[in-house]
């Protein structure tokens, strides 16, 4: 042994424990030791012992309203130490650096809030510290689940979190094989989940949902079907898609479908978010036959022709809805899917069209369709949230459908019954723009005109008198107020009415109608000369032009 020793120490620079556990045989190795006793033994304890985190895992992310587990764990190559090693946590959320202590001990659990945060475990032993950091987030998440037809779980199904309207994706997630997903809020506002897989569709389309800590159904059954290239179109022959609609509106849904059974309904619908809640407002279907046959042609596309609701059914139109069509197979199954673009309402602009439509429609003759059009701009004033800024407007339709039904009677004049029904209509309508501008001279010279067709001469009179004290100038409303006297048939009427002849006659010297009128009123005054103010003259022989024939409605309409 000596001999070994004193041979090993000649060599300079090598470290003598080393050279000696590789030149002594072994079983004189357990024999030998160097340094103070158990100086050996306590260096190896020490490089022996590590330590790690087991939870939270680094970049892991955890549910918000349940406790965070802190799981440490420390090894040991060799035997545990008679004094375990001391581990101390601190925790570290992401606005505060200084940190703050979250306890000591392998296992902690403490819930947290949302946000980012880095945890260190510290472990001592024997004056020595190791450290060990991870960073992790505690996050807003729900869990659903996807499945098949058949009941079992869909894997590989992307699962999307967008806003409300569908157009910005706010976090994504996968169904793992069992189907089941869990998707990550980046607040507690309000969100859709959107599952989509290729050649599938899905029931429902999307769900509506407000991150919650309590348990909330997210289950979406997946068909295996697809429907593509939903838009609408002004016309069966365009392909360029409707970006806005308007009530009332009549357009063509085309769409392409992809199925294996036989597809007996096509149901389309505006969704409009509410409230948190979805209102499906299904479309009007104006196409002969319900039934969607496959074409010969799997990629043509099927097309409908719809008609987008009254602003009634509507209820207060909404500037964006989406566009979402449900398919029904021979089996009563049915599966959705939705246009990827959001279809606009402006109703400023759908008031104006209609406006100009109408407007059109007036000027060619065509008073009927006209009156449609003006009494779809009353009923979208209805449903708007404002309807004062659209005042303007509606005063415009109600006016010229007040001149449409008037125009009606004049083309009609002798069907009595008609007349009546059409000149009540016009009445209601130039009552409901004087009651707010009870100054309008126009509107009280049709409704005049109106009261002078009725027969009822004293109301028709007091039109025609308010007419000429702010317009004067209204040669029309002149004769007309002239022909009222007259049809009065009260003596004390007659003065004024020749008047008024005169005063026209010096403005037409050659018109004749109005001389001759003149005359045959003259020739009753004098008959009547003896009689009272209130006596009844018969004035139907009194030549007396035909209203339309004085006034030209043409000239009335507001735009």
């Amino acid at each position: 042994m000596v001999l070994i020793i004193a041979s090993l120490s000649i060599l300079v620079g090598c470290d003598p424990e080393t050279v000696i556990r590789n030149k002594v045989p072994e079983p004189l190795q357990q024999a030998l030791t160097f340094g103070p006793p158990g100086a050996a033994q306590k260096g190896k304890a020490a490089d022996a012992a590590t330590v790690e985190i087991v939870a939270p895992r680094n970049a892991g992310s955890y549910p918000v309203g349940k406790a965070t587990v802190f799981e440490g764990r420390v090894k040991f190559a060799g035997e545990k130490p008679a004094q375990m090693p001391e581990l101390v946590w601190t925790l570290f959320p992401e606005k505060n650096p200084a940190g703050v202590p979250l306890g000591k001990g392998t296992l902690i659990r403490k819930q947290l809030d949302p946000g980012r945060y880095r945890v260190t475990l510290a472990m001592t032993q024997e004056g020595n510290s190791v450290v060990k950091d991870v960073n992790f987030r505690v996050v807003y998440s729900m869990s659903g689940k996807v499945t098949a037809a058949d009941g079992s779980g869909l894997a590989g199904t992307d699962i999307n979190l967008t806003d409300l309207e569908g157009s910005k994706v706010a976090s994504k997630a996968q169904t793992g094989p069992n189907g089941v997903f869990t998707i990550e809020f980046p607040s507690e506002d309000q969100y859709r989940i959107v599952p989509e897989k290729k050649g599938f569709s899905f029931s429902p389309v999307s769900q509506a949902v407000k991150f919650s800590r309590e348990p909330v159904e997210l289950a979406f059954k997946g068909v295996k079907g697809e429907i593509s290239g939903i838009r609408l179109t002004e016309s069966e022959k365009t392909d360029e898609e409707l970006r806005t609609i308007c009530p009332h509106q009549e357009a063509w849904l085309k769409l392409n479908i992809k199925f294996e059974r036989k597809l007996t309904r096509v149901e389309p619908f505006l969704v409009l978010n509410e409230a948190g809640k979805e209102r499906l407002i299904l479309l009007d279907d104006l196409t002969e036959a319900t039934e969607i046959a496959k074409d010969a042609n799997p990629d043509a596309p099927s097309v409908l022709k719809v008609r987008v609701p009254s602003g009634s059914t509507l209820g207060v139109p909404a500037p964006s809805y989406r566009l979402r069509v449900r398919v029904y197979d021979d089996t009563g199954s049915h599966f959705s899917a939705e246009a990827p673009s959001l279809i606009r309402m402006d109703m400023a602009q759908c008031i104006s069209g209609k406006l100009a439509e109408a407007v059109s429609l007036q000027e060619r003759g065509n008073l009927q369709e006209a009156i449609k059009a003006y009494s779809a701009i009353e009923d979208f004033a209805k449903t708007v949230e404002e309807p004062r800024r659209f005042t303007r407007d509606t005063e415009k339709a109600l006016f010229n459908r007040g001149a449409a039904h008037l125009g009606i009677v004049l083309s009609k004049q002798g069907a009595e019954g008609p007349i009546l029904g059409e000149l009540n209509k016009a009445l209601v309508d130039f009552n409901a723009v004087l009651k707010v501008h009870n100054r309008d001279s126009e509107a009280l010279l049709l409704r005049g005109v109106v009261n002078y067709l009725a027969r009822s001469y004293e109301a028709a009179l007091r039109d025609f008198d308010m007419v000429l004290v702010s317009a004067p100038q209204l040669t029309a409303a002149r004769e007309l107020q002239a022909q009222a006297l007259v049809k009065s048939g009260l003596k004390k009427n007659l003065t004024p009415a020749i008047d008024d002849f005169t005063e026209l006659i010096d403005l037409d010297a050659k018109n004749n109608g109005l001389k001759k009128s003149r005359s045959e009123t003259l020739k009753l005054l004098v008959k009547s000369e003896n009689e009272k103010d209130d006596f009844k003259v018969d004035t139907s022989k009194v030549p007396l032009r035909r209203v339309g024939e004085i006034l030209n409605l043409a000239n009335y309409i507001r735009k």
